[in-house]
């Protein structure tokens, strides 16, 4: 976080083709990204203006991912009334992302939890 923030204040927005990270991202976006990764806190969302949530919600992260840590997904959870939801992953790289070339268990876990709730049914 730290470094992507800095980056983005250096060139005014976050060259992220340059560093595995998308295309550019806007300064704004990045410096409140890098907020929620150090601190764990959506300070930058305001409560007054936060809508109750009409569903349930799930709020999956991994663990070791630095670019969510579970203080952000726990935060988040909260904001949006949901429950937590943290897996493993024996992937070398951050998880953050590399999920996706393997989501069997991620995909899983979101089935049984949407069954669980009765918003889709099993089979």
């Amino acid at each position: 976080g730290v470094l992507f923030s800095t980056m983005s204040r250096l060139f005014g927005f976050l060259p992220g083709q340059y560093v595995g990270f998308g295309c550019g991202q806007v300064r704004t976006l990045i410096q409140e990204w890098a907020r929620v990764v150090s601190t764990g806190k959506y300070s930058h969302i305001y409560e007054d203006v936060m809508v109750k949530p009409l569903a349930p919600a799930l709020c999956l992260g991994y663990q070791g991912d630095d670019l969510c840590p579970e203080k952000s997904v726990a935060e988040l959870a909260s904001l949006l009334n949901g429950e937590v939801r943290m897996l493993e992953t024996a992937r070398k790289t951050n998880p953050h992302s590399s999920w996706a070339r393997s989501p069997v268990e991620s995909v899983a876990l979101i089935e049984h939890w949407l069954e669980s709730k009765g918003l889709i049914s099993s089979g």
